[in-house]
């Protein structure tokens, strides 16, 4: 006897045998983007081969190390100019200003160089198709930008083009470090918390329009100073976003640690969140004094120290927060944020909850049939269609009574019956039958909590719960006769319909037919391997023979076997997609809606 696939996403319920099936609790196995994306990196690293010199460098690597040797031999070229014009200007310039110069000239573009380095070589960690990782290495190049090198100041800052070279400063140090607040946004939002993402992206702006129109008339009309008020304003909002985004990330690092710190993983994750809530205060500080100092040529000594200490400290937090580096784990850092984000309270929860579908009037993608042994994309899923709304979600996972566990909806085609007529067979009593082995359990050890969900969904859907310990064989034969016993009467009573109910599939239908008239494309997840197999005619769900041979080699549950026959039935188009696929669809779709967006 097969086990059957409950709508629960999360369980099976057992039958007296317990032969493995497709539908049967396995081990959970991970078919993440970070697979895919390896397999992926290793096709791009075949074809980037295919273009590398004979010594081994690929193009981009050797105009990365000449543009690099150039930004230093032009740095260093100046600054006994810039050291003797200081001469001549009477400010004693000492040999310690020689040392800083020529440690700015030549630390400032091998810091971003290795920065550029990490994003061309590092394939395996690199995706197009993550927007925090495009958008991190543009700032990289943004850093990389050589307008702002000593050789490039040497020659504007105090000639005719003196006050737009100032003014590029101050644009250059600004667009760097709005380009950190806008992906610190995204983390914010993989973290769950929306309103501050979303209020910081509001700030943002206010903060830039107050700006803008200043800086353009200075660069316009060659002015000396910026108008005071929307200086001050923009300033002040721009604080605002950092002190918002500071206290979000340490908040989240915080929960996570108190939630799940003896996992080695998270708290390595929690401490990289702490260090960017740190340097998300510490890097915009350190250049808008830094900068001022330093085309003001007030403080200049001190001030490019702290100019190649900034640019290290941004490079630095934009391969942390792209996860170019870190731990493991954290080469997809959309992932772990969320993964914290669930252990700080704001994502979905490792427990039960229940989750009746939902349809995102935005979204324009539904996931409309779900294998349910793969909890963990699953629980992905859901968080993506409650934070994000990039997508929609017909699928229903029911946990008690309440929700509509053990229940039966009645089927219009045929009135007085429920749908378990139509999408089932006549169901043995063993499906009445809820078999616990604490000490063989296939999800690992049953804890309490696990134990307790299994007696609450016995009792949702009226089954016999046996719980096989350390007694006797001949004992634990007896107990299970009597339970099997007692389960065909409940089978006869229940006029053997479905012990988890049917009113799964009604909730399911309408969220479909929502979805259809919203003109969503609905999509179809298959058992890795196995897209397109397992497919029944809908007059044919109620043979247990057809059921039968459709499993031997099937890429649907039991209940999703239901779901895309009733979508053939109806003629609705769907795509079909392999599990493998699922965390590269929702990248789709979070892209999609980041453009419509």
């Amino acid at each position: 006897m097969e086990g059957v696939e409950l709508p629960l996403r999360r369980h099976t319920c057992p039958a007296a045998s317990q032969e493995t099936s497709p539908e049967s609790p396995l081990p959970r196995r991970r078919a993440t983007l970070a697979a895919v994306a390896q397999q992926l990196g290793e096709m791009e690293d075949g074809a980037v081969g295919a273009e590398k010199l004979v010594h081994g460098w690929s193009r981009a690597q050797v105009v990365l190390l000449v543009y690099t040797l150039a930004r230093v031999v032009a740095n260093v070229y100046v600054v006994p100019a810039q050291v003797e014009q200081r001469r001549f200007q009477r400010r004693s310039p000492g040999a310690d200003e020689m040392i800083v110069r020529t440690f700015d000239a030549v630390a400032r573009p091998l810091i971003t160089g290795l920065g550029v380095y990490c994003f061309l070589c590092n394939k395996s960690r690199f995706s197009e198709k993550l927007r925090l990782h495009v958008w991190s290495r543009r700032t990289i190049f943004c850093l990389a930008c050589c307008a702002t090198d000593q050789s490039a100041m040497h020659y504007f800052l105090y000639g005719r083009y003196a006050d737009i070279a100032r003014m590029s400063c101050y644009i250059w140090q600004t667009v760097c470090n709005a380009l950190q607040v806008y992906m610190t946004i995204f983390k914010l939002k993989a973290l769950g918390w929306g309103l501050t993402a979303r209020s910081c992206q509001v700030l943002l702006v206010i903060s830039f329009s107050c700006l803008a129109p200043p800086c353009f008339h200075t660069m316009i009309f060659h002015t000396r100073s910026l108008p005071v008020l929307p200086v001050v304003a923009s300033v002040f909002t721009f604080v605002l976003i950092l002190l918002a985004q500071s206290l979000a990330l340490c908040s989240a690092a915080t929960r996570a640690l108190l939630r799940g710190g003896s996992d080695e993983a998270i708290r390595c994750s929690a401490y990289c969140l702490f260090l960017n809530g740190v340097l998300a205060i510490v890097g915009p500080t350190l250049s808008l004094w830094s900068w001022m100092a330093m085309v003001h040529d007030d403080g200049f000594f001190l001030a490019v120290w702290v100019v190649s200490i900034d640019v290290g400290l941004q490079v630095l937090a934009t391969l942390l927060l792209s996860g170019m580096i870190g731990p493991k784990g954290w080469d997809r850092p959309m992932e772990a944020f969320r993964r914290l984000g669930h252990l700080s309270g704001f994502g979905l929860a490792a427990s039960r909850i229940n989750f009746p579908g939902k349809i995102n009037a935005r979204a324009t993608q539904c996931i409309v049939s779900f294998p349910g042994m793969y909890s963990t994309q699953w629980d992905n899923a859901v968080a993506n269609v409650q934070q994000f709304e990039d997508c929609s979600l017909a699928c229903v996972f029911f946990t008690d009574k309440a929700s509509g566990l053990g229940q039966h909806s009645d089927n219009p085609d045929t009135p007085g019956q429920c749908w378990c007529r139509m999408i089932y067979p006549e169901l043995p009593a063993e499906t009445y039958l809820s078999v616990v082995d604490l000490k063989g359990d296939s999800d690992g050890v049953l804890t309490k909590e696990k134990l307790a969900f299994k007696k609450a969904d016995a009792d949702a859907m009226g089954q016999v719960l046996v719980i096989k310990d350390d007694q006797p064989q001949m004992e634990w034969e007896v107990e299970f006769s009597l339970a099997l016993n007692d389960a065909e009467v409940r089978c006869k009573e229940n006029r053997g319909r479905a012990p988890w109910g049917c009113q799964w599939f009604e909730k399911w239908r309408m969220k479909v037919d929502e979805a259809v008239r919203a003109g969503q494309t609905l999509h179809v997840f298959y058992f890795a391997g196995k897209k397109g197999r397992g497919k029944l005619p809908w007059e044919k769900l109620c043979s247990a023979k057809d059921r039968a041979t459709a499993r031997e080699d099937t890429g649907l549950g039991a209940s999703q076997t239901a779901e895309v026959a009733y979508l053939e039935k109806n003629g609705i188009k769907y795509e079909e997609h392999d599990i493998s696929e699922f965390d590269d669809f929702l990248l789709m779709a979070h892209g999609a809606r980041g453009e419509d967006a």
